[in-house]
């Protein structure tokens, strides 16, 4: 048997723990420091604003697209009301 780094006694085999494993300080310590690296990334993430321009542009085409079919939805309507008017014509005086 062996003392391992983590001052817990184990049957060594050439695996070494994992540092989460160890006693409470060093499980501690891995979990600040991963928790530390994850708050890091996300005030990262949080802070920039690299794509804010793509979003920025979807929300215009979103909205030109929108815009156009409601645009065409009553130019239709009122089309079609002159192609009404115009066949209505050309069948009385036929």
């Amino acid at each position: 048997m062996k003392k391992s780094m983590f001052g817990s006694t184990h049957a060594y085999i050439g695996i070494k723990p994992r540092p989460w494993q160890g006693n409470n300080t060093v499980r501690n310590a891995y979990m600040n420091n991963a928790l530390l690296k994850l708050y890091i990334q996300i005030k990262t993430l949080a802070m920039c604003d690299d794509g804010q321009d793509l979003v920025e542009y979807a929300l215009v085409v979103g909205l030109i697209s929108v815009a156009a079919v409601s645009g065409l939805g009553l130019a239709a309507t009122s089309i079609n009301n002159v192609i009404s008017k115009i066949t209505s014509s050309l069948t009385s005086a036929a």
